[in-house]
């Protein structure tokens, strides 16, 4: 009775085990869905012989659930902790418990988990990191530029038209690399493993977001200088088809 009474307190540790089995970083992340449009803006602008097209597609997306993220990460540093107090032999009368076998396969487990998390989180922030970077490069420069000609207008028109619908979308990929750079801030804190693009993606990102947004301001005004200059050209184009047809159907 007092044997099977002393290992009674190793169940506490059976969570661990099962940690161990069943648990993947990928149960708190998803693709975002819903709208399943994709925004090729390269295209859009005319810009066909780009070797990576600039695109856009807000569904798939992955997003974190932040909140089940920073439960996991506070149990698995409350297991690293619980490890620390295993008894790894207990003796009971003539009965002993040589539990070492046990602690050195469940004291790697929350650590392990910490590390996957880790790599997963890194992987996610980095790419999105280089997404809306390229995104806002990509489109300040062409926000910028003044259309020549009619079909550059017209194209420029369709560009800042499908800027304009994904720009809350962006605001939204913004919040959750903050939110992301805060996760894996709290991660390297109990982690020998560092991240540099954490720190110095912080203002930056934000920097660019605000260049972007200044340079559809600039791409609505050459919009609006531009539009009677192009509508006559448009009207001259429409003019000279239908004397065409008046000479053909004559």
């Amino acid at each position: 009775k007092s044997a099977e009474s002393s290992s009674q307190v190793y169940i506490g540790y059976y969570s661990i085990f099962k940690l161990g089995k069943g648990w993947t970083p990928d149960k708190s992340i998803k693709l975002r869905g819903g709208d399943s449009t994709e925004y090729n803006l390269s295209k859009l602008i005319g810009d066909n012989a780009l070797p990576t097209p600039i695109v856009y597609n807000r569904s798939k997306e992955k997003t974190v659930d932040t909140t089940a993220i920073r439960a996991d990460i506070e149990r698995f540093k409350n297991d690293t902790e619980k490890m620390t107090q295993f008894h790894t032999c207990t003796i009971r009368g003539c009965l002993l418990i040589d539990s070492r076998q046990m602690r050195d396969l469940l004291t790697p487990i929350p650590t392990k988990a910490l590390e996957s998390l880790h790599t997963t989180l890194c992987t996610i922030f980095k790419k999105k990191i280089e997404l809306l970077n390229s995104i806002f490069s990509y489109c300040s420069k062409k926000l910028k530029k003044e259309p020549a000609s009619l079909e550059q207008y017209v194209d420029f028109c369709e560009f800042t038209d499908a800027v304009g619908t994904i720009t809350p979308y962006l605001a939204v990929e913004i919040t959750l690399t903050d939110e992301l750079r805060i996760l894996l801030e709290e991660l390297e804190a109990n982690l020998v493993e560092k991240t540099p693009e954490i720190e110095s993606s912080k203002n930056l990102l934000h920097d660019a977001f605000k260049i972007f947004k200044d340079n559809k301001q600039t791409a609505k005004n050459l919009k609006e200088i531009n539009e009677d200059k192009f509508v006559d050209a448009l009207q001259k184009r429409i003019n000279m088809a239908e004397q065409q047809l008046d000479k053909l159907s004559a």
